[in-house]
């Protein structure tokens, strides 16, 4: 009988620890799910009160926190997106990104950079918009991109976005063999298009926020805002009255080249910005994604 009582005692200890774990793991569960939840709320008021709409000729903002930016207003953790929306509300014609297929949608991951959203292109996913007129988004020899992405190893021939008309680019490669590029104008001399930065030894599999300008003759990219290339001689312009499809996630119009990794914002103007404003938006950026700049 005494070992009975024993064996029934150890029994009730037992089914107490269980219980006192699992409530322990639930409260951890809940803690983490309120933490992203502050951690959304409050990147979503930074993006409604960022000065990015208020700066003059904005013409593609793509973010992945805010309730405006997808078809659903809630996407849940894993789901596959079809429609990106364009956030510049200002404009009459606004530029949206699709995906019909399947298997070529990137997938919404609640916690991707520093506990918020971003986008996951897994090397075969993208969102495009055809039949694109440049002017709509860049000028002919200016513009300003800002990139908030964590690329992936593995693959070291990948496309953030990309515009491709023959002989004419808008693109980037977040990585090509040891470089990081913008092209920008006529390619058919690509030192005059082109400016690269040799990619450094942190640079994968680390969440950043990349800036590219371009101002008439000067192109240079900045990484978390030190600039790492500057070229005084990349003086290619773009044949603005021609059309062609834009895509985030990949090279265009080749299927290779897939962006591998987390895009969480990506902003365009069609102007050279001043240092001001590139600073104001690189600390939103930085505020927004804790991402600390140089």
């Amino acid at each position: 009988m005494q070992n009975f009582h024993k064996n029934a005692f150890s029994l009730i200890e037992i089914s107490m620890v269980i219980l006192i774990i699992g409530m322990l793991i639930t409260g951890i569960s809940q803690g983490i799910d309120l933490y992203q939840d502050m951690r959304l709320a409050t990147a979503r008021s930074l993006t409604q009160n960022s000065r990015v709409n208020r700066i003059e000729d904005l013409t593609l903002w793509f973010e992945a926190t805010s309730e405006k930016s997808f078809e659903n207003t809630h996407p849940q953790d894993g789901e596959k997106i079809g429609l990106w929306k364009n956030i510049n509300f200002k404009l009459s014609n606004r530029i949206d990104l699709t995906q019909t297929t399947q298997n070529s949608k990137p997938i919404y991951t609640k916690s991707a950079i520093n506990n918020i959203p971003a986008l996951l292109f897994n090397n075969a996913q993208m969102l495009t918009a055809t039949n694109v007129k440049i002017s709509e988004i860049v000028s002919s020899n200016q513009a300003t991109v800002f990139v908030v992405q964590n690329n992936f190893s593995g693959d070291n021939t990948t496309s953030t976005f990309g515009w491709n008309n023959g002989n004419y680019r808008f693109q980037s490669h977040a990585q090509e063999g040891d470089r990081v590029l913008i092209d920008f104008g006529d390619m058919t001399n690509a030192n005059a298009g082109r400016t690269s930065t040799p990619i450094l030894t942190n640079f994968l599999n680390q969440n950043k926020i990349i800036t590219f300008v371009k101002n008439g003759s000067n192109v240079f990219i900045k990484i978390n805002s030190t600039i790492l290339a500057n070229s005084s001689s990349a003086n290619a312009v773009i044949d603005t009255s021609l059309s062609s499809d834009f895509a985030i996630g990949k090279y265009p119009p080749d299927n290779f080249y897939y962006f591998k990794g987390y895009i969480g914002e990506f902003i365009v103007f069609k102007k050279s910005l001043t240092d001001s404003e590139i600073k104001d938006i690189e600390q939103y950026l930085s505020k927004k994604w804790s991402i600390k700049l140089n």
